[in-house]
C-alpha cells in the first residue's frame, strides 16, 4: 500500500472521530495563534472573558512550569500545546485549456462552425487536515494533509448528414471521430491531488487594543511542501461506419519545494469572538512527471501506446479570505473562499481543425500542458488542549 492509499484510509476516520481543533489563550485579552496548515491563515485562540475583568495582565515566561491541573479554563501561564483541526472542502477543478472535443455544424454544403466542448466539473467534496504543536505563544510546527478528486463527461452523438452538407460531427482527441449519424463520443477526464506541509508559523502582533489584546495581527509560516496528483482522460468512440477507439491518458507529477505565506487578520467585537482574515502561500515545486497513453482499436484488437516523462517545475499559490467565531475557549468555526493554482499540472491535447485525413474534420497534436486550478468554500473547525 503506498503512504497516499494509508493516508487516504487512515484520516477520514481520525477525522470523524476528532473532528478539529483551534488553540486556546495565553493570557487574558490576548491569543495565541493555529495558523492553518494549506493556506497559511491563523486562527484566533481568544478565551472570553468577563467584560469587568479585561484588564493587561502581566504574561510569565514560557519556561516557568505550567500550574496543576484544576480542571478549569486554561490559564495564562500554560498556554494549550497542541493544536488539531480539519477542513471540509467544497472546491471546482478547472484546466487552462479545457477542451474535450468539438462540434462541428454543416449547412448548405459547407462547414459553418467549429465550437469546442470543454470539461465542466462541478464541485467536488475534498478534506484536509493538521496536526500542530506549539513551541511558544506564537510560534508553532505544524503538518497537514490534503486531499480531492473529481470527474466529469461530455458526450457529443453525430445527427444528420454531415458528409453530406448538412449534419453534426464530433471530433475527440487521437483522431477519434464521429461523424455519420447516430456515431458519438464520451470524454471523461477525472482530477486526484493530495499535498502535504511540513512548515514553522509564527504569528506577530502590528495593533492592540488599550487593555492589551490584538485588534490586528499576522502571521507567517515556512515549510516544505509535497504534492502528488494525477489527471487521467478516457475517451471512448462508437462509430458504424468507421474505427472505433478506447483511448486513455494518464499523467502522474511528484514534486517537492519550498512554500512560504502569510496571513493578516482583524478581530471584532469586544470580546474578540469574530475574527476575519485574509491570507496567501506560494511554492515552486520540482519533481517527475510520467505520461502514459493507449489506443485500442476496437475489432482488430490493435494496441498502441506511448511513454514520456522527466523533471517539470511546477509554479504553486494560494490564496483564502474567510472568517472565525470562538466557538469556546479552545473551540474555533471557520468559513470562506480558497483558490489553489498549480501551473503545468494539466494534460490535454490541442485539437487541430484542418485535419489531414480524407474525410476529416480535425485531428489532433501533440500533448500540450496546462495549469491546473481549484476553487471554493472551506469549512474548518479547530482545537486546542
Amino acid at each position: 500500500m503506498t503512504l497516499v492509499a494509508f493516508l487516504q484510509r487512515i484520516f477520514p476516520s481520525v477525522l470523524g472521530g476528532v473532528l478539529a481543533f483551534v488553540a486556546a489563550a495565553w493570557a487574558p485579552g490576548r491569543t495565541a495563534v493555529a495558523v492553518d496548515a494549506a493556506i497559511g491563515s491563523a486562527e484566533p485562540m481568544a478565551v472570553e472573558v468577563p467584560e469587568e475583568a479585561v484588564v493587561a495582565v502581566p504574561v510569565l515566561q514560557n519556561e516557568e512550569p505550567c500550574p496543576a491541573p484544576t480542571g478549569k479554563l486554561p490559564v495564562s501561564e500554560c498556554f494549550p500545546r497542541f493544536v488539531v483541526g480539519a477542513d471540509y472542502l467544497l472546491l471546482r477543478p478547472s484546466f487552462s485549456n479545457s477542451t474535450a472535443m468539438y462540434e462541428a455544424i454543416a449547412t448548405g454544403g459547407q462547414t459553418i462552425s467549429l465550437t469546442p466542448l470543454n470539461y465542466d466539473f462541478g464541485y467536488a467534496s475534498g478534506v484536509r487536515s493538521f496536526l500542530g504543536y506549539n513551541f511558544s505563544a506564537d510560534t508553532m510546527g505544524r503538518f497537514s494533509y490534503l486531499t480531492i478528486g473529481a470527474s466529469t463527461s461530455v458526450l457529443g452523438t453525430a445527427s444528420g448528414n454531415y458528409t453530406g452538407g448538412d449534419g453534426t460531427a464530433y471530433i475527440g482527441p487521437f483522431l477519434t471521430q464521429a461523424v455519420p449519424a447516430t456515431a458519438s463520443i464520451r470524454s471523461t477526464a477525472t482530477v486526484d491531488l493530495d499535498v502535504y506541509d511540513l512548515e514553522l508559523a509564527r504569528r506577530f502582533e502590528i495593533d492592540l487594543e488599550t487593555d492589551g489584546a490584538a485588534r490586528w495581527d499576522t502571521a507567517g509560516s515556512a515549510g516544505i511542501r509535497f504534492i502528488d496528483s494525477s489527471v487521467n482522460t478516457k475517451v471512448d468512440n462508437f462509430c458504424p461506419l468507421c474505427p472505433n477507439y478506447l483511448v486513455f491518458t494518464n499523467r502522474g507529477f511528484q514534486g517537492v519545494g519550498p512554500r512560504l505565506a502569510v496571513q493578516g487578520r482583524r478581530y471584532l467585537g469586544q470580546a474578540r469572538r469574530w475574527s476575519a482574515f485574509a491570507a496567501g502561500g506560494a511554492a515552486l515545486l520540482v519533481g517527475t512527471y510520467g505520461n502514459f497513453d493507449s489506443r485500442l482499436t476496437r475489432g482488430s484488437g490493435l494496441l498502441e501506446s506511448q511513454a514520456t516523462g522527466g523533471t517539470l517545475v511546477v509554479p504553486n499559490f494560494d490564496i483564502a479570505l474567510g472568517t472565525s467565531w470562538q466557538w469556546g475557549p479552545r473551540t474555533s468555526i471557520s468559513a470562506g473562499w480558497m483558490l489553489m493554482y498549480f501551473g503545468n499540472l494539466g494534460y490535454s491535447e490541442t485539437i487541430d481543425p484542418n485535419g489531414p485525413a480524407a474525410g476529416a474534420v480535425a485531428t489532433g497534436v501533440p500533448l500540450t500542458n496546462s495549469s491546473l486550478g481549484f476553487d471554493g468554500a472551506f469549512f474548518r473547525l479547530t482545537h486546542s488542549f
